[in-house]
Formats: structure tokens, sequence, C-alpha cells
């Protein structure tokens, strides 16, 4: 059959049997019953077991690695019991990773795997497949700063400022400058959520958390220094959003104590009264403007759905689905007027995009990855990159530049 029409078939277990001895291959023991198939899950449990004069390494010939140790007929503390000599055969990254370099070598078709009892616990099996057989997104690490929340971004010319709240819980600054990530530099503060961020142009930025009164705090900077941090009132229950469709104008968004969404606008002169925009939000929102007068907000509804309000000509749009199964909050940015490309996480930990303009909504597409929360996201209008950032199971936050829709 033609190359592309062939499959390698890739067993996500190993075999295991008793020998008469310790070393690789070693003959079976005519006494025992023949080999067995172990789950890598077993595997995993067997690579830290305290077996008896235990060997192993890596066979050369068959490209695998494989273990050997010693079963007494009792007292075993591997559980087997077997009197003799025992030897494991598996699969390990590295050695599925040669595999998947055969299926791309003979350009076959792609791989099937079969998986014995794999409950996904040991997810480097899985990460060999996105390193080997898809398109891998690439991540840089911002620093060496660990985020003790989402992160938050604010896009410039020639700059990307990227916020977290760290392990002190004060909000914390990294710049990236054209070259380079700066170190994370602290400005203070003691917040309780996510922080978020917004550059409204002239070198200034704005940031803006929930502090320990269940208040939005702003803080701002004018282009040299950073001005001390204001309360700006309310009763909230989620970490604030920012977005602006005009210069002097920024719109603050977050979730009130009836779960709802709640706005609040700068006018260029004062701040005006909160407005209730209803919903059932079970996240922190996320907004953007992609022309004048105009502001989309995607929350997670409580039904783990992504849902969305539109502001145009003057009103508000109804509630609109645009499905997904959400465990985090949404990031939004738009680099070009009526398109918008929008992040979440879902239930499989993966970073998941879709796409939109004015005339349609796109699918949503996996992105990969294991990640810890939500995402941020922002653009350069007339760029045709989109700045993404998360937050590894670590801590530690990771930056990529992903096409715009």
């Amino acid at each position: 059959a033609p190359a592309s029409k062939i499959l390698l078939g890739v067993p996500y277990y190993g075999y295991k049997w008793s020998t008469t001895g310790n070393g690789p291959n070693s003959t079976v023991n005519p006494n025992q019953k023949g080999a067995t198939a172990d789950t890598y899950e077993n595997i995993v449990s067997e690579l830290a077991c305290s077996a008896q004069f235990r060997t192993g390494g890596w066979d050369a010939y068959a490209q695998s690695p494989y273990l050997a140790w010693y079963s007494p007929a009792s007292n075993d503390p591997c559980d087997g019991n077997f009197g003799s000599w025992r030897e494991l055969y598996y699969d390990s990254a590295a050695s599925l990773g040669i595999k998947y370099d055969l299926v791309n070598q003979s350009n076959l078709r792609g791989a099937g795997m079969w998986a014995l009892g794999y409950d996904g616990g040991a997810p480097e099996l899985w990460n060999e497949i996105a390193q080997k057989l898809t398109t891998v997104t690439p991540w840089d690490q911002v620093g060496t700063g660990l985020a003790s929340s989402d992160p938050a971004a604010a896009g410039g010319t020639n700059r990307i400022d990227a916020f977290i709240r760290g392990g002190d819980s004060a909000v914390w600054q990294s710049t990236w400058d054209g070259t380079r990530w700066t170190a994370w530099a602290s400005l203070g503060g003691r917040v309780f959520s996510a922080p978020a961020a917004m550059s409204p142009g002239r070198g200034r930025l704005d940031m803006f958390a929930r502090g320990g009164d269940n208040r939005v705090w702003h803080r701002w900077w004018d282009g040299t220094t950073w001005h001390d941090w204001e309360s700006l009132g309310g009763n909230i229950t989620s970490g604030p959003e920012i977005a602006s469709w005009a210069a002097d104008h920024m719109d603050l968004f977050v979730r009130g104590t009836d779960r709802h969404l709640w706005h609040r606008a700068w006018n260029g002169t004062q701040w005006l009264a909160w407005e209730n925009l209803g919903g059932i939000l079970t996240s922190d929102p996320a907004a953007v403007s992609y022309t004048s007068g105009r502001l989309d907000v995607y929350v997670r509804g409580g039904d783990n759905a992504m849902w969305r309000r539109m502001y145009e000509m003057g009103g508000w749009s109804d509630w609109q689905s645009m499905g997904g199964n959400l465990i985090s909050a949404p990031a939004v940015a738009s680099c070009a007027n009526l398109s918008l490309d929008v992040y979440a996480v879902m239930s499989d930990r993966a970073l998941w995009h879709i796409g939109s303009n004015v005339t349609s909504i796109g699918t949503w597409e996996s992105l990969g990855g294991q990640w810890a929360g939500g995402p941020a996201a922002t653009c350069e209008k007339g760029a045709s990159t989109v700045d993404v950032f998360e937050r590894a199971q670590d801590g530690s936050v990771w930056h990529s530049a992903l096409a715009s829709s």
C-alpha cells in the first residue's frame, strides 16, 4: 500500500515475564508462565517500587528501555512473589519518539494507539505525540516569576507589558522592549484577583485589580512614573477587565455579588455610575474594542460555555452563546477592524482559540498545552500576531505570538 494509506500502530503498554537472569533479553524461565501485558500506569508504579537487585537501561537493539529485578517467592516489595528474575520492556517518550520519527520520515499518514488502562496520569506520552505529530505552538518563558493568578497584558508600539499577582499578593510587571523581557518588578499593593491592564496610547498604562475590600483599585503609569493606587468602588467577586473604544475613554467590567456583569465608563474627565448588564458569570470578564463605538465582552456562563454581549450604536445586544466547555476566564484581542481572536482553557486544560469577524464566527481549535489558568491576549492594531500569555502548572508565565484571524 502507498505510504499515505498506512497507519503505524503504537501500543501504550509493555510486556513483562520471568527470566533466568537480569540482563537485557534474558532467557525466559521455562518454569513460569509466559509474557503478560503491563499498562503504562502500572509501569510508572513499578519504576518507583523498591525491587530487589534492580537493573535496567536502554536496549540499543530494541530501541526501548527495559527493567530487570528479582522477585522473591514471598515478601516481595513489589507484590509479585514469583521466586524468579523478572524483566519488563516498555515504551517511554524516547522510544515512542523514535517510532513517531519513523512515521514522519516514511511519510506515513498517522499513528494508531492502544491504551490499556492509561488514565492520563503521566502526560509525557501525549506530549510526545504533540511534539512529533502536530504543529506545536511555540512558547517562551517570561522571566522567572511565579504567578498566583492568571496573567494580564497590554500592548503598545514595540512594547508589551505583562502583569501577574505574585506569591506575595502584590502586582508584578515584566516588559518586552523589542529585544528581551525585563526581570519581574513589584508594583506593590495587596490584590485578590488577576490584574487587568491596557495601554490607551501616548506612553500610558492603566492597571486594575480587586482589593481585599472587594473594590476595584486602579494605578496608572504616565510614561515615567507609576501613580498611587486609587479606589474605584464597587463590590465585586471577580478580577476586573478594561477596554477602550476611543482616546480618553475606558470601559471597566466586573462581576458583582449577584453574578451579573457590571460596567463603569471613564469619559475622559470622570468615572460614570455603575451599570448592570445582567447575565450569569462564572469567570472574570474579557473585553475588547475593534473599532470606535463598539465593545465586545466575553464571559464563561453558568453552563460553562462562552457567552458574548456587544455594545454598538449606543445600545447593548442580547447575550449570545459561543459554545465550548471552559474551565477558565476567556481572553480576547483585536488586531484589525472587524476582527477578533478569543482564547480560553477548556476541560482538557489545553488552550483553545476561536476567531470571529463582523459576518461570521469560526470554530474552536485546540492550541494544546496543559495550563493552570486562563490566558491573557493583546494585539497592536495592524499587527498580524496576537501576543498570548499563559500560566503553567508550576506558576511560570509563558508567551506565544499567534497568527491573528
